[in-house]
This record gives C-alpha cells, structure tokens and sequence, in this order.
C-alpha cells in the first residue's frame, strides 16, 4: 500500500503534467536531447499510469491510498455505453490524466497542427482504449466506460494543443529575446 498526502498529489500532479514538459520544450535546445527526454518522461509517466488505472485508488482530503491488490473480477463486467462521464471527478481525471502524452506528440512530431493533432488523436483513441480493456481483463475494481475513452481522446488533443501553442508561438518568441 501507498499512502501520499493529497496536498502532495496537489502539487506533483500540476508540476509533472504540465510545468516539466513545459520547461523541456522551452529550455532543451537540441532536437535530438529534447527526444530522448521526452521518452524518459514518456516511461515514466506510462509506469504512474498503470498505477494509477489498474489499482485500487481511494481519495480523501488528505491522503490518496493506493492498494497493490487485484480486488475485483476480470472480465464479465458491465461496460458503460453512456458518452457522459459519471461525475465531476471523473471528468476531472479523464480529461486531465493524458495532457502529457500530447506534449510527447508534439517534441516528437513535425511542428503542423493539423500532423500533431492528428496523432493526438489516434493515440488517445488507442490509449483510453487500451486502458478500459487492461481495466476490463484485469481482476480491478474499475468501470468500464465509453465516456473515458473519449475524455482520454480530448485529453491527448487538449495536451498536443496546448504544447505546441507553447513550442510554436511562445518558444520563439522567448528565443527572440
């Protein structure tokens, strides 16, 4: 079992989500450097993510529990048709928990939108994918829900979105001066 003050998660999350990729994109100057870090963060954030969508995760105001435990049954459970999500924390999460994999996109794609866009797209299409069905086969307490992969979808574009407003329009501007 893990157990981390929630104020922790409060500060970690916004730092390793949004201002670390941001501070590679803008401060690495080299292409190739720039690649090799974003595959190291990549991994990483690939291993929090299994965590955090294949164990039992238990939130309160002040500590996030994680148990290392399989506690449900695999397979045979209810999947969840209805595109909306079933509350505010789950929307909060969904739409939030791959913005980094969209700024991974970007440092490693050519800088059109349209290019960057696109594979934010696919991959949030596979990624939300993969992780309902990791959910579904698993034995883990988890729902199934259509509603997720589509918020991952648009967490993935929103994250491509918004670093490449950062690789595109503010990293030139702050190299200018």
């Amino acid at each position: 079992m893990l157990i981390v003050p929630t104020y922790l998660v409060y500060i970690l999350v916004p730092i390793f989500y949004i201002a670390l990729p941001t501070i590679l994109i803008l401060t690495i100057k080299s292409n190739k450097t720039l690649r090799v870090a974003s595959i190291v963060f990549l991994v990483i954030f690939l291993i929090a993510l299994f965590l955090a969508t294949t164990f039992d995760v238990y939130y309160t105001n002040t500590q996030v529990k994680v148990l290392f435990r399989f506690s449900g049954e695999s397979m045979g459970k209810t999947i969840h048709w209805s595109v909306l999500p079933r509350g505010k924390r789950d929307f909060l999460i969904n739409i939030l928990m791959l913005i980094p994999l969209g700024a991974v996109i970007c440092i490693n794609t050519k800088k059109k939108i349209v290019n960057r866009l696109i594979w934010a797209f696919v991959f949030g299409v596979i990624t939300g994918t993969a992780i309902e069905t990791i959910q579904y086969l698993l034995p883990v307490a988890r729902t199934i829900q259509l509603s997720d992969v589509l918020l991952n979808t648009l967490s993935v574009v929103l994250g491509a979105t918004y670093y490449h407003f950062i690789d595109c329009v503010l990293k030139p501007h702050i190299d200018r001066n």
